[in-house]
């Protein structure tokens, strides 16, 4: 099998990825690449003094022009603040509106962009009585009009730039369409299968006159607000290139703007230079002039919001004594909208692990990630308010968490005793573990906000998510009868970045239709949907973990016997047609059988290219790659005696957190280290018994006491997801799957209402007290 053990910044591709996650440490390192990249291209064309040079070119009045629209934009952000905080029912003054704003976004550039705004925004807002939830709403507001607005701007700007906008599909524009597709289909069927109802009566009063014109306020703020930087811009590269035409650059500055507002390096530094360098040198501008515009606006931008903040914060003391206990006037309840709101569009955003291009690398990351530590905070900060004790079902399982994040620590103090600090084992490992804990709190806040029926709202969408980019994804397959290989790969793998993944999303989703999908006809549509997707994603494990699940729900009598062979006739059937019309096309049976015989010939060549397009330019053929390669077996074995070895080396504590990462094995795929092919060996070889055995005693007890109450549907849940967890982690490290610890989360937490029970339970029950 192809299976990997990659986690939350690192999964398998054709392509080399840079280490993902949401950490600073990757925002740091993207800046410091980026702007490393225009560095080295202005040294090797130019000569960096003509940076120096083009300082010296600026005179006082353009300076002073600068200086103004820096600070007007900063203003004018102000200004959206205060309108978007008074329309949502948070009146403040101009004071704390400034320190707000100037002290979240001096914030966001220091740490974390979105956290560290918020965890600045809220520090000054609380004091004025308004919630933690509010002040998220009013940052998602603010910031996706502005983006939205961005946006706009830079499509006109990069066609005036470019002269065209056209989606390459050899370089990565069938991936973007393609996603386009899977996140629309997604949200729709996620809605119309999980709370497309409820969303509609909630939803449709808050669409008044009011937030139109509320909405068409704040869009014309943000366009003043953008106006101001875009001068900053134009004036910096007008006085250092003045023959290259005004509108040219102003076109350009807006991609420049929005390529900056990408959350995706701290505060945009190097991401705004490399764009400056490559929009501005469109259009005639020096390297060295781009390069020496975007640093002014970047520091120009900062130092504008320390003025403000120098200005405002000082004050804010007195006016926060003055107006204590002041609280919010807002008439709709935003703590519980965004506890509906978040882990729905987690639920959702969770099957996309997407790359984006940074400098010379790509960098993965999880679509859903900034999702959940939002609801992770809102979940933490509920949870304090309300003084609730009772969080879980589970008794104890707060301390099962203190314990698993205590051995962790220890095993990376291990690791940076014996061989030193390491980005695998801090950004991926450790810090991966709280990313996987805010999935699991995300998954109880619209539990404990919603009770039941939010806990069946997060299942139900993340089965029509789950289903719906399957669907996609078999799309893609009957393109291929028309000559048309959008994805270069034979086993399906949705947007996971790997075949055993998206087969581990599945055995999810699966889980949760045998239990809360209750009406038969739909069951059996959606496992037809599901089952079709299994075959091609050609997980063997995935397989077994699927037979184990079905076994165990027969059993729990959760589904029964007679929906699962109807599914599985229909989805056999449907497997079959696309690969008999490729079959009885003449065109396509050379391809075939040079695939074919590729397949038998094993080679390591083939292990980097086995799941790719054939070489002469034809599709792969429509099946799944179901013998697994002698080099893929291999690579597994040799991970796994390898990680062996290391555990004898160190097995009471483990050789540390990242140790076999440090050994620097390499896997078939080019620049991709080897890790372990299974959860229970990495355990045991970079954690040692101690680490293992707190993990097993807390899966062991919660899958017990879960066991003896498995008529409730939360605990059908919990149980089926633990047995595909168990089976699948045999052959493959699954515990950094994100889609586990969010159906976990909404399955272990406590919902404060009476259990819900399975129909088919229910009846059982009633037919044997009646008996």
């Amino acid at each position: 099998m192809n299976a990997s053990s990659r986690t939350l910044a690192d999964s398998p591709s054709n392509k080399k990825p840079a280490s993902g996650g949401g950490s600073r440490s990757i925002r740091v390192a993207v800046s410091i690449a980026a702007l490393s990249v225009a560095l080295a291209l202005l040294s090797n064309n130019y000569d960096l003094s003509k940076v120096g040079q083009d300082f010296d070119a600026l005179t006082l009045p353009v300076v002073a022009i600068v200086s103004v629209a820096l600070l007007s934009n900063t203003l004018v952000a102000v200004i959206r603040f205060k309108i978007i905080a008074n329309d949502m029912g948070d009146a403040m003054s101009w004071r704390r509106a400034m320190a707000t704003v100037s002290a979240g976004s001096l914030a966001g550039a220091l740490f974390f962009q979105l956290a560290g705004q918020l965890i600045a925004r809220s520090a000054i807002m609380r004091r004025s009585g308004v919630p933690f939830a509010n002040v998220v709403v009013i940052t998602l507001y603010e910031r996706a009009v502005a983006a939205a607005l961005s946006a706009l701007l830079a499509v006109g700007g990069a066609y005036l730039v470019f002269g065209r906008i056209y989606i390459d599909p050899d370089t990565g524009g069938a991936d973007l369409v393609r996603l386009l597709f899977g996140l629309i289909a997604a949200t729709i069927v996620g809605a119309i299968v999980g709370y497309g109802r409820s969303a509609m009566k909630a939803v449709v009063p808050l669409l008044s006159g009011h937030f139109t014109t509320s909405l068409l306020r704040v869009s014309a703020v943000s366009l003043f607000v953008q106006v101001p930087m875009m001068i900053a811009y134009v004036a910096i590269a007008h006085t250092l290139a003045p023959n290259v035409a005004l509108l040219d650059l102003a076109a350009a500055a807006s991609v420049v703007m929005f390529a900056a507002s990408i959350p995706i390096s701290l505060a945009g530094w190097g991401i705004r230079e490399m764009s400056a360098v490559a929009a501005l040198g469109m259009i005639g501008v020096s390297n060295h002039a781009a390069f020496t515009t975007a640093i002014i606006v970047g520091f120009g931008s900062l130092f504008s919001m320390a003025i403000v903040a120098a200005i405002s914060l000082p004050i804010l003391k007195q006016e926060t004594v003055e107006g204590a206990g002041s609280t919010s006037a807002s008439t709709i309840d935003f703590t519980k909208a965004l506890s509906w709101t978040l882990p729905l569009a987690a639920a959702t955003f969770v099957l996309f692990q997407v790359y984006l291009p940074v400098g010379s690398g790509l960098l993965n990351i999880n679509l859903a990630d900034p999702i959940a530590l939002i609801a992770a905070a809102l979940f933490v900060v509920t949870a304090r308010e309300a003084g609730a004790r009772s969080l879980w079902r589970i008794p104890g399982l707060n301390v099962a968490v203190a314990m698993i994040t205590a051995v962790l620590t220890l095993s990376l103090l291990i690791g940076v005793e014996s061989f030193g600090y390491t980005t695998w084992a801090w950004v991926n490992r450790y810090l991966g573990w709280f990313v996987l804990l805010a999935y699991g709190a995300t998954g109880a806040l619209i539990v404990a906000k919603g009770g039941e029926e939010g806990r069946r709202a997060v299942l139900l969408t993340y089965i029509g998510a789950t289903i719906a980019v399957s669907a996609v994804d078999i799309g893609t397959l009957l393109l291929k009868l028309f000559e048309v290989d959008l994805t270069k790969k034979q086993n399906l793998e949705a947007f996971s970045q790997n075949h055993n993944f998206f087969a581990f999303q599945l055995l999810m989703a699966t889980s949760a239709i045998f239990v809360v999908v209750r009406d038969k006809r739909l069951r059996v549509a959606l496992m037809s949907i599901a089952l079709v997707a299994f075959w091609f994603a050609g997980s063997r494990s995935g397989w077994i973990a699927l037979l184990s699940i079905t076994g165990v729900a027969i059993y729990m009598n959760a589904i029964r016997f007679r929906e699962v062979a109807f599914a599985l006739l229909i989805a056999s059937v449907t497997a079959c047609v696309p690969f008999l019309a490729q079959v009885a096309t003449p065109s396509r049976t050379a391809t075939i059988s040079q695939a074919s015989s590729s397949n038998r010939a094993i080679t390591s060549s083939h292990a980097a290219t086995s799941n790719q397009a054939n070489m002469n330019g034809n599709s792969v053929p429509i099946r799944p790659e179901i013998v697994p390669s002698v080099v893929s077996t291999r690579e597994r074995t040799f991970s796994m005696v390898e990680g062996w070895k290391l555990f004898e080396t160190a097995p009471v504590f483990g050789a540390g957190l990242g140790a076999f990462r440090h050994l620097g094995f390499q896997g078939s795929s080019p620049g991709i280290p080897l890790l372990i092919h299974s959860t229970a060996l990495w355990l045991l070889a970079e954690l040692g018994i101690v680490g293992f055995v707190v993990f097993a005693i807390a899966f062991v007890r919660i899958f017990l006491v879960e066991t003896k109450t498995y008529t409730e549907e939360a605990s059908a849940v919990a149980v089926l997801c633990m047995v595909a967890f168990a089976v699948m982690s045999g052959p493959a490290d699954m515990l950094y799957q994100r889609t586990f610890w969010l159906l976990m989360g909404a399955a272990l937490a406590y919902s404060g209402e009476p259990a819900v029970e399975t129909p088919k339970l229910r009846v059982k029950t009633a037919a044997s007290a009646t008996a």
